[in-house]
């Protein structure tokens, strides 16, 4: 029997005879061989130690030692530490524990409790000048392709002006490509809006001079 809690209904259908006597709870098999002694404790038979009968059988059980990661399991996913702390202060009851096992990755644990500083309400990092900062999106794949078969947009946002310009594309794949392209256009555009404010510059100068 290698489990804790037994069930009685189940014991005397396979003709078990279970018999409960001077705070002991005694189980014997079919052929009236003593199987399990187990002893009162707190409103409880708790199987505790191992022992040996007058017959040659052996008392089961449940004795062995349970290490810190099964604990952690049972115990609603608590540390290692306040397991080992509790079990050692007698704060928990019924447990045998094997001290020397080490914790293993519990990714329930990982997933569930993991942390993150909460969201700002608004953002205080907003670019300046237009091309400074800029956020790409990818939708998709579409229920229904247009004429052309694209079914993917990629989208990029500038973040000082919120321009937006859209990219359709066939694949997933083809992302990098409309970003080159992107970075291409956005250049031209940057320098051709440089050399338009220089030159305007210069003629602001000259209607000044004149």
């Amino acid at each position: 029997m290698a489990f804790t809690l037994l069930s009685i209904s189940r014991l005397d259908k396979a003709d078990y005879k279970v018999i409960f006597h001077k705070q002991m709870c005694i189980i014997q098999d079919p052929k009236g061989h003593t199987i399990a002694t187990i002893p009162h404790s707190e409103g409880l038979y708790c199987v505790v130690a191992s022992t040996q009968t007058k017959n040659g059988h052996h008392a089961n059980a449940a004795a062995e030692k349970m290490n810190i990661n099964e604990a952690h399991w049972k115990l609603s996913h608590v540390s290692s530490a306040a397991i080992k702390h509790a079990v050692s202060k007698g704060l928990i009851t019924g447990i045998n524990l094997d001290y020397s096992s080490k914790p293993e990755f519990c990714e329930a644990c990982a997933k569930a409790k993991s942390a993150r500083q909460p969201f700002p309400k608004e953002s205080h990092t907003q670019a300046q000048k237009f091309g400074e900062h800029v956020h790409w999106d990818l939708w998709g794949p579409a229920l229904i392709k247009i004429l052309n078969g694209h079914c993917y947009v990629a989208a990029r946002i500038d973040d000082a002006t919120c321009e937006t310009k859209l990219y359709f594309q066939e694949k997933k794949s083809e992302t990098f490509g409309s970003y080159k392209k992107d970075e291409v256009l956005r250049f031209l555009f940057l320098h051709t809006l440089f050399f338009f404010e220089l030159y305007f510059e210069l003629y602001l100068i000259g209607t000044t001079i004149s």
